[in-house]
C-alpha cells in the first residue's frame, strides 16, 4: 500500500524546472501560483518614490540633469519606464493566461517581477549619478549648457545662485576658448568682401554663455561665495587679449567686486587669511597687458555715484597702484597708457566729489570725517603710486623740450606720472575754504615728488616735475591771463602750499626755480587782474592770504600773528 501511494505522488507532480528550463536545474518556484516579489502596489510606491525625489531635488540638479539628457535618452528612459510597468502587469495575468503549463521564460512572472525592478534600480541609479556629477561645457552640449543656464538664472536665488557659481568652475576654460573661436576682425573683413563668415553653433551658444553669465546677482555670487571662478574667468580672459568676447561678464564681475564690502577684493585686504595672497587683485590688476587691454578693469566702477564708501575708494587707490607698478615693470611705454589716463580721470572725479562735500562741513566736523578719510585714502594711494618710479631705477627719457612738449605723445613713464598728478592738482584747487586741510592733505602727494628745502633730488622726480610744472606753468598764465581767465585756479593752491615766501638761491630744485618765477609773474600781474576783475582775481588767494590794495601788496598770515608780504608791481 506504501508503496503504491509513493508512485502516485510522484506521477501527479510534474517536474519543475528553474524558468522552465532544463539547463538551469529543478527548482520549487511554481508558474501557475507563483509567489509576488513586485506587485502593482509596490509599482506605484517605486513610481511615487521616484517622481518625489525628482520633486525635491535642487535647481544645481535639475541644471545637471538638462545638460546632461539628450532627447534620445529622454525618449529611452520612458521606454524602460513603460517596459518596467507592463513587465508588473504581466507578471500579474501570465498565470491566468498559462493553463495547465507555463511558457519558458516569458511565462514565468518571476521573470517579469525581475526585469521591471531591475529596470526601476537601473533608471533611478542612472539617474542619481546625472544629478550629483557636475557638469562641463563641451562643444557638444554647448546649446543645451546655454539652455539650461538661461533657465536656472531665471528661477535661481541666492542660494542657487551660490551654487551654480561653483558649478560652472570646471567649464570657464572650455566656454572662454570655445567663444574666442570667433574673430571680430576676420568676420569684419568678410562682411566687406561680400563673404560668409562660418560660426559654428557651439562659438555661438560659448559667446551667449560669456554674457548670460555677466547676469548682476549672479557676478555677486561668484566674487562673494565662490571667487575661484572669478580669478579663472579673469584668468582665461587675459590669455585672449585680441577678442572682447566676456567684456560684459569681466566688467560686471569687477563692478560687483567694488560694489560689495564681503567680495574677494575687499578681504583681500586684510593682512591675514587671503590678504597674504591677493590673487584676485594681482590676477586683475597686475597684468599690464589685461589693465591697458579693451577690457580695460580700472573702468569698471562708477565714480558718478557721489555715495561711494571709503573701503571702496580705497580698494580702487590699491588697484591703481598693483596696475601702475605692473606698467612700470612692463616698460610698457612704447604707447600710450590709455587705462592709467582714465584711472587719473576717475580718481580725479573722486576727489573732486569729496572737495565739494567739504565746503560745507563746519571746521570742528571736518577731521574724523568720511570725507576727511577719502581723500587721505586718495593722496596716500597716488602717493605710493608714484613711489613706484621716483624709488625705481633711471627710467629711459627723451630729451625734454618745453616749447615743443605734447603730453599727449610723451609715452614716458613721467609723463604718465606728471599728467595724472596735475589732474589731482586741478581738483584741490576747486576747494573753496578749509586751506589748511587741503594743504596738509596734497603735501603727501606733492612732496614725493618735489621733496623739501633740503632734499636732493633723483633724475626720475626731475624728470617728473619738469613736465609737471609745464601743465601747472600754463594753467599759472591762463589764471592771470587778464583776457583769459580761466582754467582751474591752480594759482590758489601754489599759494596754500608755499605761500609767499621765496625759496633761497641755495635751493636747487625743479620746483623752487619755478616758484621763484611764479612769484615775479604774480607780482606783475595780479594788480593787473586786480582792476580788471576784482572778484576773480580775489578768487586765486586763499584764506590765509589777503590783498591790500592802498599799499599795492599780498598779505600771508602765520601763526602767532606773524606775517609775510609780497610787495606787488605799480602798473
Amino acid at each position: 500500500m506504501e508503496n503504491l501511494q509513493v508512485e502516485t505522488a510522484n506521477a501527479v507532480e510534474p517536474e519543475m524546472f528553474c524558468l522552465g528550463l532544463k539547463a538551469l536545474g529543478e527548482c520549487l518556484y511554481n508558474p501557475l501560483d507563483p509567489p509576488i516579489y513586485f506587485s502593482l502596489g509596490a509599482l506605484i510606491s517605486s513610481g511615487a518614490l521616484f517622481f518625489v525625489l525628482i520633486q525635491i531635488v535642487g535647481p544645481i540638479h535639475r541644471f545637471r540633469f538638462a545638460v546632461n539628457i539628450s532627447a534620445s535618452q529622454k525618449i529611452l528612459g520612458v521606454f524602460l519606464i513603460v517596459v518596467a510597468i507592463l513587465g508588473v502587469f504581466l507578471a500579474t495575468i501570465v498565470p491566468l493566461l498559462s493553463g495547465a503549463g507555463a511558457y519558458p521564460v516569458l511565462g514565468y512572472p518571476v521573470f517579469w517581477e525581475t526585469l521591471s525592478a531591475f529596470l526601476f534600480v537601473f533608471l533611478i541609479c542612472y539617474t542619481v549619478r546625472i544629478v550629483f556629477k557636475p557638469v562641463k561645457f563641451t562643444s557638444g552640449n554647448a546649446v543645451k549648457y546655454l539652455n539650461a543656464t538661461i533657465s536656472f538664472l531665471a528661477k535661481a536665488d541666492g542660494k542657487a545662485l551660490e551654487k551654480l557659481a561653483e558649478e560652472i568652475y570646471p567649464s570657464i576654460k572650455n566656454v572662454v576658448n570655445e567663444a574666442t573661436n570667433y574673430d571680430y576682425f576676420k568676420a569684419l573683413q568678410a562682411k566687406e568682401d561680400g563673404k560668409t563668415y562660418e560660426v559654428s553653433k557651439a562659438t555661438k551658444a560659448a559667446i551667449t554663455v560669456l554674457d548670460v553669465w555677466s547676469d548682476k546677482m549672479f557676478c555677486k555670487s561668484i566674487v562673494c561665495q565662490f571667487p575661484q571662478s572669478a580669478v579663472e574667468i579673469l584668468g582665461c580672459l587675459s590669455k585672449k587679449l585680441h577678442h572682447r568676447a566676456g567684456y560684459s561678464l569681466c566688467s560686471e564681475i569687477i563692478q560687483q567686486s567694488f560694489e560689495n564690502q564681503n567680495s574677494i577684493l575687499n578681504r583681500e585686504d586684510s593682512y591675514s587669511g587671503l590678504g597674504f595672497f591677493k590673487q584676485f587683485k594681482i590676477q586683475c590688476f597686475g597684468d599690464w597687458e589685461f589693465v591697458n587691454s579693451s577690457y580695460r578693469p580700472l573702468d569698471q566702477l562708477s565714480f558718478y555715484d557721489s555715495d561711494l564708501k571709503e573701503w571702496q575708494i580705497r580698494q580702487y587707490c590699491e588697484c591703481f597702484e598693483i596696475a601702475f607698478k605692473s606698467y612700470v615693470e612692463s616698460k610698457g611705454w612704447s604707447y600710450f597708457p590709455y587705462s592709467l589716463k582714465q584711472a587719473s580721470d576717475n580718481i580725479f572725479r573722486m576727489a573732486m566729489t569729496q572737495i565739494t562735500k567739504i565746503e560745507h562741513i563746519p571746521k570742528d566736523e571736518l577731521y574724523g570725517s568720511q570725507n576727511q578719510k577719502i581723500l587721505t585714502v586718495i593722496c596716500e594711494g597716488v602717493g605710493k603710486s608714484i613711489n613706484h618710479v621716483v624709488e625705481g631705477p633711471d627710467y629711459p627719457v627723451d630729451a625734454y623740450d618745453e616749447d615743443s612738449y605734447d603730453f599727449l605723445k610723451d609715452y614716458s613713464v613721467f609723463g604718465t606720472v606728471a599728467h595724472g598728478l596735475y589732474e589731482l592738482c586741478e581738483a584741490f584747487s576747486f576747494s573753496k575754504g578749509h586751506n589748511h586741510f587741503i594743504r596738509s592733505q596734497f603735501l603727501r602727494v606733492w612732496h614725493v615728488v618735489f621733496g623739501v628745502q633740503s632734499s636732493q633730488m633723483s633724475k626720475n622726480q626731475n624728470e617728473i616735475g619738469k613736465r609737471l610744472l609745464f601743465h601747472i606753468n600754463k594753467n599759472v598764465d591762463e589764471n592771470l591771463d587778464r583776457k583769459a581767465k580761466w582754467g582751474s585756479p591752480i594759482t590758489k593752491l601754489l599759494l596754500s602750499l608755499d605761500g609767499l615766501s621765496n625759496p633761497p638761491e641755495s635751493d636747487k630744485r625743479v620746483y623752487a626755480e619755478f616758484y621763484r618765477s611764479f612769484l615775479e609773474i604774480l607780482r606783475e600781474k595780479f594788480p593787473i587782474l586786480y582792476r580788471e576783475d576784482p572778484k576773480f582775481a580775489m578768487s586765486l588767494l586763499p584764506e590765509s592770504i589777503e590783498y591790500d590794495g592802498h599799499a599795492n601788496k599780498l598779505v600771508q598770515k602765520k601763526f602767532r600773528g606773524r606775517s609775510i608780504e609780497l610787495i606787488l608791481n605799480n602798473n
